[in-house]
């Protein structure tokens, strides 16, 4: 009699507790790849991805994008989470309105969920969407990703492509000051994709943009990253991812500076690029963050501060040095595209208006994230450049 009566206490007590309330993100809000799996294979593993600057497809997973439907089951996972669960350090959101800066944050932490898909930075590459060229029409004003424009395809209809998150305190203009050094302290808000809010955002030795299943692990950043992070992102994302990546990226795969001033005007469509004898410093973010502050002992320092107000934690060589950094960036924009990631296709357009400084922020958030290889680099978390974007979206916005 006893033992029943403690389990009908038992069974009412499970009954009348609150169950934990856990929504389902919109798939109408989430992008198509715009990449089929297993085309062509090369007998390898390998199969046909998005096309190159040289218009030969990229050679990706062939298990790559992954099925939609698994996808989207473990985005859900993460937005409710609020973190990439397969790289922790990746933060995210899932806005779910329709301004540019929400369309970048939902694509950078889908660009990060899928360079994160198996672990910290084991996944799809960015090369296996179109969120690349999604996430510069989604900055220039041109492509929305809303539920308008994308309802759950059971098969892929290509999107554009993706970005790296982004973020900063001001928005970088081509009559901002100068960039200060890397070591100049960091100044933009903290969100993060470690990947990069990317989340866009990286793990602790990696960036956090765009990876392959077959490529290192990168901190996503995410991204970010997404898009990217990071994702971006993206990414990514990283975001991303991306992106992404944003978000890419957007997030991230992500991305985000700390001073600068310039008013943004409307977007305009796709600027000039940089000359080939090297982009203008002054147009170049400062990264907002110092390499080496409170090392762990481990490998990790101390990057931007996460939601909770708690720095995230970024490989202590990040943000790397900054002439060699604007090195490399001149490298990618004189080539279109990122050298160490070929599927990255970037442009430096050097006028004032909203969708060149967000161009401009997400090829400098490219370059960052796979500054040694496709995802490696440093995470959108190494840089305010998450906060950056949002701040140039706003004020566009509120012009």
């Amino acid at each position: 009699m006893k033992l029943c009566f403690v389990l009908l206490s038992l069974i009412l007590s499970i009954i009348a507790s609150p169950t934990l309330l856990v929504r389902d993100i919109d798939s109408s809000l989430v992008p198509p790849f715009g990449v089929q799996a297993g085309v062509d294979p090369d007998g390898t593993g390998n199969c046909d991805g998005i096309d190159g600057p040289d218009g030969v497809p990229i050679l990706i997973p062939c298990s790559c994008p992954p099925d939609r439907d698994a996808f989207i089951q473990e985005l859900n996972a993460n937005v409710n989470a609020g973190i990439i669960l397969n790289n922790p350090s990746l933060q995210i959101s899932w806005p779910t309105d329709d301004s540019i800066a929400s369309q970048l944050a939902r694509l950078n932490t889908a660009f990060d969920t899928l360079q994160n898909f198996e672990g910290i930075g084991i996944g799809c590459p960015i090369e296996s969407t179109d969120w690349a060229q999604l996430r510069d029409d989604i900055s220039e004003g041109s492509n929305p990703l809303s539920s308008s424009v994308f309802s759950t395809p059971s098969t892929p209809t290509p999107p554009p492509s993706s970005a790296p998150n982004a973020t900063p305190s001001s928005p970088v203009s081509a009559s901002s000051v100068p960039a200060p050094p890397s070591s100049a302290p960091s100044v933009g808000p903290s969100s993060a994709s470690a990947p990069s809010s990317a989340p866009s955002v990286p793990p602790s030795s990696a960036p956090s943009s765009v990876r392959s299943s077959s490529a290192p692990s990168v901190p996503p950043s995410s991204a970010p990253s997404s898009t990217s992070t990071p994702s971006s992102t993206p990414s990514s994302a990283s975001i991303p991812s991306s992106a992404p990546s944003v978000p890419p990226s957007s997030a991230p795969s992500s991305v985000r500076s700390s001073t600068a001033s310039a008013p943004s005007s409307a977007p305009s469509s796709a600027p000039s690029s940089a000359p080939t004898s090297g982009v203008d410093p002054a147009l170049v973010p400062p990264f907002g963050v110092q390499a080496g502050v409170n090392p762990n002992g481990e490998g990790s320092c101390d990057g931007i501060d996460g939601p909770d107000g708690v720095p995230v934690l970024i490989p202590c060589t990040c943000p790397p040095d900054r002439d060699s950094f604007i090195a490399e960036l001149s490298a990618d924009v004189a080539a279109g595209f990122v050298l160490t990631n070929p599927g990255l296709q970037v442009v430096w357009p050097t006028d004032n208006s909203t969708a060149s400084q967000l161009a401009r922020l997400n090829t400098a958030s490219d370059t960052l994230q796979n500054l040694d290889g496709i995802g490696i680099g440093c995470p959108i978390e190494s840089t305010d450049w998450t906060a950056l974007q949002n701040q140039i979206v706003a004020e566009s916005e509120s012009s």
